[in-house]
């Protein structure tokens, strides 16, 4: 009898062991944000040496036949003017294209200085006919599935815009 009970003993050791770890992996992949990447910023386009046009990564897929992100321009310091004051960057954080339309609805914009404060800010809610690449990829990307390739991407946070200013460079068109 003193041999089965120590045998049940060390068994039922090795089950709660084995319980609590599959309990704590378990925590573990049901934490928010466990498992993904850190969020990010896909630059989609530049100006060399005046501005880049960032959203963020990864791209959504459609839902419904829309897609809606972020698209932010960064701006590289002193090169573009607004009322005669420096821009900072410019954000529209609610962007949206259709996917068979193939229109976009750029929504609310806001325009900053370059210490963060708001310069304007104006909401467009109308649909029109997408316009320039930046848009036409995000579209292709979210509605198309379309592959990414060749992708600059910049970790979200605090100073992420500085980060990105690093890479618009005269020589890296991506």
């Amino acid at each position: 009898m003193a041999r089965k009970d120590k045998y049940s003993i060390r068994s039922n050791a090795v089950l709660g062991c084995a319980l609590l770890g599959a309990a704590l992996l378990a925590g573990c992949a049901l934490s928010p944000g466990a498992g993904s990447a850190p969020p990010q910023w896909l630059k989609l386009e530049q100006v060399e040496q005046r501005f880049a046009i960032f959203t963020n990564a990864p791209v959504a897929a459609a839902e419904g036949g829309t897609a809606t992100f972020r698209l932010v321009y960064v701006y590289m310091p002193d090169t573009v003017k607004f009322e005669d004051r420096p821009v900072g960057w410019q954000e529209y954080p609610a962007m949206t294209v259709t996917c068979e339309a193939d229109t976009v609805r750029v929504g609310p914009r806001t325009r900053y200085a370059p210490d963060g404060t708001v310069m304007m800010s104006d909401d467009n809610q109308e649909f029109v006919p997408i316009m320039g690449p930046s848009i036409r990829k995000v579209k292709e990307l979210a509605c198309d599935g379309a592959p990414l390739t060749d992708a600059v991407l910049i970790r979200d946070g605090a100073g992420w815009i500085e980060a990105a200013r690093q890479h618009i460079a005269s020589t890296d068109p991506a």
